[in-house]
């Protein structure tokens, strides 16, 4: 079952992806990851910023999150499926 995070904005910057939390009472131990036991469905649509999806699914998966990816026909026009199956593990 999908859920939403709530209470945590995550940043996507050319530095990393990151957790950046609500209030102290939110934030996370420096030893644990920021996503750890979250599942992500990311979906892609055709478009030329699908190509920079395996990038996302990249470093989510390395702060912690379970990632599973859906795309459109028009998406597989772009980037590969055996792309982003090799950076998600599903």
């Amino acid at each position: 079952m999908a859920r939403v995070i709530a209470g945590c904005k995550l940043h996507f910057r050319s530095t990393g992806l990151y957790n950046a939390p609500m209030n102290d009472n939110q934030a996370h131990s420096e030893s644990s990851q920021p996503l750890d036991g979250r599942n992500i469905l990311l979906g892609i649509t055709g478009g030329i910023a699908a190509y920079k999806c395996a990038e996302l699914v990249r470093r989510l998966a390395e702060a912690g999150a379970d990632v599973q990816v859906v795309m459109t026909p028009g998406a597989q026009q772009f980037i590969t499926p055996l792309s982003l199956q090799a950076v998600s593990g599903h």
